[in-house]
């Protein structure tokens, strides 16, 4: 008899972690012009505007309980 095989079907979801305060609040950082969406989810602190600018090293991670920013990758260096 062949094994069943589960495959979860769910994105799965990158716990960050502040590398200033340790909190795991963390939105992502979106750049350029936002549209009515993305000013309800920044209102609902879904996400953090970044500006319209978008720049090599701009940050990409952002800390809602001390508004620390920083880039996903510095976790990990």
């Amino acid at each position: 008899m062949g094994r069943l095989k589960l495959i979860n079907k769910m994105p799965r979801r990158s716990t960050y972690k502040c590398p200033k305060c340790d909190s795991i609040d963390i939105v992502p950082i979106v750049y350029g012009y936002p549209g009515p969406e993305l000013m309800e989810d920044s209102v609902l602190r879904k996400v953090e505007l970044g500006g319209c600018v978008i720049e090599d090293d701009a940050p990409d991670r952002h800390c809602t309980d001390c508004e620390h920013q920083w880039m996903k990758t510095d976790n990990y260096k």
